[in-house]
């Protein structure tokens, strides 16, 4: 049952991170720019078609999902 519930909380972050990543890609693409260190172009801003990807978004879904993962360990 335990293990049903962890991967329903991973799809559910999953979905609703998505929108969510893109938007902290680009505020940690300005907050390396601050810093002086500036970011190539494709990691942010890609662009395929009429859709405008990101390299750095679904990295930090698996970030986030890595860490909500390593709590259900510990609290099981």
């Amino acid at each position: 049952m335990s293990w049903f519930i962890a991967w329903n909380q991973n799809l559910r972050y999953g979905g609703i991170a998505t929108p969510v990543s893109r938007a902290w890609a680009s505020f940690f693409v300005k907050l390396f720019a601050l810093f002086g260190v500036v970011l190539p172009k494709w990691m942010n801003n890609y662009k395929y078609g009429y859709f405008d990807l990101s390299v750095i978004a679904p990295l930090m879904i698996l970030v986030c999902c890595m860490i909500q993962n390593r709590g259900s360990k510990r609290a099981a």
